[in-house]
């Protein structure tokens, strides 16, 4: 239990920290708990542009030309799904990029040392 000393101490503090004042600011801390950005509530995500989802959303609608509601949510839903994995496209290659630097001893990358790894229990390397 916290003594009437900690509790006063921590509402000092809690008076220092009052979190982000500008816009610009309140956006950035908006995307502190995002990690990937594939369940995100947004279509567009940090790093993207609104501008890039309209031209991208108008250019893979026009040719499948939606007949009706059916067809009009399968057309987003594509549009959406296509959108996402361009973005999981991006990040397995920043990934790879990041694992394949030379970080280690004799221009090691930690990439190549995973496959250096001898397996346990007799399992093979899954690739």
């Amino acid at each position: 239990m916290s003594t009437p000393a900690q509790i006063a101490a921590n509402r000092r503090n809690a008076q220092k920290s009052t979190g982000p004042k500008t816009e610009d600011g309140k956006a950035a801390a908006s995307l502190n708990a995002m990690r990937h950005g594939l369940t995100a509530r947004q279509i567009v995500c940090y790093k993207e542009r609104e501008s890039d989802y309209a031209a991208f959303h108008a250019a893979v609608r026009e040719p499948l030309a939606p007949a009706d509601e059916v067809e009009e949510q399968l057309v987003e839903r594509i549009i959406l799904c296509s959108w996402r994995l361009r973005r999981i496209a991006r990040a397995e290659r920043g990934l790879i990029d990041q694992e394949f630097k030379p970080v280690l001893p004799y221009h090691e990358t930690a990439v190549s040392r995973s496959f250096a790894r001898i397996p346990r229990d007799g399992q093979s390397l899954a690739l």
